[in-house]
């Protein structure tokens, strides 16, 4: 999926409006995911577009965005600047309990950090009607400008009729650099082993910090992620540490990673804190 234009410089936010109008449907939209745009229940969008068919919408086809109280309003209103960020392919896994797990990177190409990232992934069947659609949440609370992480849904089975998937950003809050306050920290690695033939990466080690947690309290998750052969995501886990007490200087953390299928050839950490206020 290519990225969106380049928007101007302004801090940009994508994510539902609670401003009532009518929206012009764009190629490859569903009527799910432009309910879960707006922050609208699927039923009130339903009840005030009458006749429209959920799994069958056409390019400029003019739907009613249903206000608070239901009540729709029938003029067009300027949409929110996307953010531009990069999505890769989308990849889904059958795992071991059943579930379908469907994983994708999301990259950052802006000159902001970015917040409350949130990718609709969606599933179709043969005849392009939607079968189901989950919301891709961001395992870390920052994404760096310039810097990429993975996103993954997931779903309580694979639909039978499940034949292809689209993945559309839907939540990024663009932040200035520098503007949220992080916890600066290096991991050190004292045991990497990796096995290949059943998917799995375990590390352990510490998170040092240089001059200690100089406030009263605070928190670090890492990130661990699994690569594929071509440097692809295939899956990754997440540690969080304890709240951590003013003085600190190294908390030590141990975290497993699997493979959602392919064979593993590498991982790496990504590790984040910020001050608990």
């Amino acid at each position: 999926m290519a990225p969106p234009p380049d928007s101007e410089n302004t801090t940009p936010v994508l994510g539902p409006t609670p401003t009532p109008f009518v929206h012009i449907v764009q190629q490859g939209e569903t009527l799910l995911g432009i309910s879960f745009r707006y922050g609208v229940d699927l039923d009130a969008l339903l009840l005030v577009n009458p006749g429209v068919d959920p799994g069958f919408l056409t390019i400029g086809q003019q739907l009613r965005i249903p206000g608070s109280d239901g009540e729709p309003v029938d003029y067009l209103l300027p949409t929110p600047t996307p953010v531009p960020l990069s999505l890769g392919p989308v990849s889904c896994y059958d795992s071991p309990s059943g579930r379908m797990v469907c994983l994708l990177s999301v990259e950052n190409g802006t000159a902001f950090d970015l917040e409350s990232v949130a990718v609709l992934i969606s599933l179709f069947d043969s005849k392009g009607n939607l079968v189901q659609a989950n919301m891709a949440d961001s395992p870390l609370e920052l994404l760096p400008a310039g810097d990429s992480m993975p996103v993954s849904a997931a779903f309580s089975s694979r639909p039978q009729n499940f034949q292809y998937v689209s993945a559309e950003v839907r939540s990024a809050i663009a932040v200035p650099v520098g503007q949220v306050e992080v916890i600066e920290m290096s991991l050190e690695v004292n045991v990497q082993v990796l096995q290949p033939e059943i998917g799995l990466a375990h590390l352990e080690g510490e998170v040092l910090f240089a001059d200690g947690i100089d406030t009263e309290v605070s928190q670090v998750r890492i990130l661990g992620i699994v690569r594929d052969a071509l440097g692809r995501y295939i899956g990754y886990n997440l540690w969080d540490s304890p709240v951590l007490e003013a003085g600190v200087e190294r908390v030590p953390f141990s975290l497993d990673v699997y493979s959602l299928g392919p064979r593993l050839a590498g991982v790496e950490l990504h590790a984040q804190g910020k001050y608990v206020r």
